[in-house]
C-alpha cells in the first residue's frame, strides 16, 4: 500500500487488518527501499493514493516491471482522457473519492478475483480506445456493436449480473439481457467471457 497521507494510510490499515486473510505492507511514498522488495517479491495486488505525477509514474514502473500486477488507486478522480491513460498505463481500478471503507474492500476483493473495475464510462472508452488503435480490424455491417452493447459487455467483463448492468446504466435486466444475446451473437460467442475474448481479437488486443 503506498499512500500519501499518513493519517489516511493508518486509518485504511485499520480497516484492511480487520480482514484476517489479508497481509498488508505499508509503503511510505519516496521509500525506495520498501518499493524494490515490492518489485523483487510483488503482492497480488497494490494501493495506491498519489498525486497525479507521482501516481502515473509509479503505475507505469510497477506494471513494467510486472504486467500481471493489480493496481488500484484510491481516491482518482479526472477526465476521462486522464483516467485513459492511466489505465492504459497498467492500472486495474480506481477507488473513487466518495467510496466508504466497505467499498473499497470490495473493490479489493473484486480485484483479486480478477475483475477490472471502473465506471461504465471509462470502460466503453477504453473498448472504444481498442477499436480505433485496429481500425483495418473495425467490425462492420451486421457485426459492428453498437455503444450500449460495448458498455453491457465492458460491465459483464467486470463480472456483473444482468441485474447489476442494469442499475450501473439504469436499464432494466431483460433489456441487459436482449443487448448480451445480440453481442453474443454478433461475435458468434456462448458465453459472456468468450464474446470479450473474441471482440479483443477482432480488435487485435
Amino acid at each position: 500500500m503506498v499512500v500519501w497521507a499518513r493519517h489516511y494510510r493508518e486509518g485504511l490499515l485499520h480497516v484492511l487488518r480487520v480482514r484476517q486473510d489479508y497481509a498488508i505492507e505499508e509503503i511510505a511514498p519516496g521509500d525506495e527501499a520498501a518499493l524494490h522488495r515490492l518489485l523483487e517479491k510483488p503482492p497480488d495486488i497494490v494501493l495506491l493514493d498519489l498525486p497525479p505525477i507521482e501516481l502515473t509514474s509509479l503505475v507505469c514502473r510497477l506494471h513494467a516491471s510486472n504486467p500481471s500486477l493489480k493496481l488500484i488507486a484510491l481516491n482518482r478522480e479526472g477526465t476521462e482522457g486522464e483516467l485513459l491513460a492511466l489505465f492504459e498505463a497498467g492500472l486495474t481500478g480506481f477507488v473513487p473519492a466518495e467510496a466508504t471503507s466497505s467499498d473499497v474492500v470490495e473493490i479489493v476483493d473484486a480485484a483479486l478475483r480478477g475483475e477490472f473495475h471502473c465506471p461504465p464510462r471509462i470502460a466503453t472508452a477504453l473498448i472504444r480506445r481498442l477499436s480505433e488503435s485496429a481500425p483495418g480490424r473495425r467490425m462492420s455491417g451486421e457485426t459492428a456493436l453498437t455503444p450500449r452493447e460495448l458498455q453491457v459487455l465492458a460491465l459483464a467483463e467486470q463480472g456483473l449480473t444482468n441485474k447489476g448492468i442494469g442499475e450501473r446504466l439504469g436499464i432494466s435486466p431483460a433489456t441487459v439481457k436482449n443487448h448480451m444475446h445480440n453481442t453474443l451473437a454478433k461475435l458468434s460467442a456462448h458465453r459472456r467471457t468468450e464474446a470479450v475474448a473474441r471482440l479483443r481479437s477482432r480488435m487485435g488486443t
